[in-house]
């Protein structure tokens, strides 16, 4: 019986392990058209968009 528990425990123990390099070894990446998006949506608010439409409102 003391057997089994220890077998048990060591499987459990390396599933666990296993599970956390898994989970680490997976990455995020944004692709080349999220990328170009979020540029061309920064440089209208942070330029000359951003102004024309202060501008606008009369601040």
């Amino acid at each position: 019986m003391k057997k089994f528990v220890k077998i048990a425990f060591v499987a459990a123990f390396a599933a666990i392990a296993g599970y956390g390099v898994y989970a680490n070894q997976k990455v995020d990446t944004m692709s080349d058209l999220m990328l170009a998006n979020v540029e061309a949506l920064a440089h209208w608010l942070f330029g000359l968009g951003f102004v024309v439409s202060v501008n606008l409102i009369g601040y």
